[in-house]
């Protein structure tokens, strides 16, 4: 077989170093602490660390300080280490986000999210908003002969009377409109 060959113990010294030498950069311990996480060469995690990586902070939405304020006022003191957003007397979702020793907010304008919606009147029609509901009551003309008039149940118009028999003009009783 062309494989088989003696190795000497010389030969096997080498192989020998370079396993000891890929061993030695080897990681065999690990710690976590601080979002950190550290690498040691060493099982005991003696000596300096091979590798550090740092993670980031952590981060959650904090439930107790995220809240809806119907009418906003801003501070420095309630809200610290933010910036007057402006949005004083408005409806405003504060959004308290904790990181691992830290919380930093975020104001959204629930404004800027819900449309307003307001009445108008027109000539034949009067529209309200009130409690999230849009009403519209239409109006009548009191001019006399109006035939239009609301009921219980919508708006109604009374259909012409129609003779029970119709009776045609003859031939002759047109032209005798344009012979005079």
């Amino acid at each position: 077989m062309a494989n088989e060959k003696l190795v000497t113990l010389d030969q096997l010294n080498i192989v020998k170093g370079y396993i000891d030498a890929a061993d030695a950069k080897a990681i065999k311990s690990a710690e976590y602490a601080d979002n950190k996480i550290t690498l040691y060469t060493t099982a005991d995690k003696s000596g300096d660390a091979a590798v550090e990586i740092d993670l980031p902070e952590e981060m959650f939405l904090d439930q107790a300080k995220t809240t809806f304020v119907d009418e906003f006022y801003w501070t420095n003191t309630a809200y610290p280490g933010t910036e007057n957003p402006d949005l004083n007397g408005k409806p405003v979702l504060v959004l308290a986000v904790k990181g691992d020793e830290t919380v930093s907010y975020s104001f959204v304008s629930i404004e800027a999210l819900v449309k307003v919606y307001t009445g108008e009147d027109t000539d034949t029609s009067e529209v309200t908003v009130e409690d999230g509901a849009i009403k519209v009551d239409v109006k009548l003309s009191v001019e006399e002969g109006n035939a239009l008039v609301k009921k219980d149940d919508g708006l109604y118009v009374a259909a012409p009377e129609v003779p029970e028999e119709i009776v045609y003009a003859t031939n002759e009783e047109v032209e005798a409109l344009f012979k005079a």
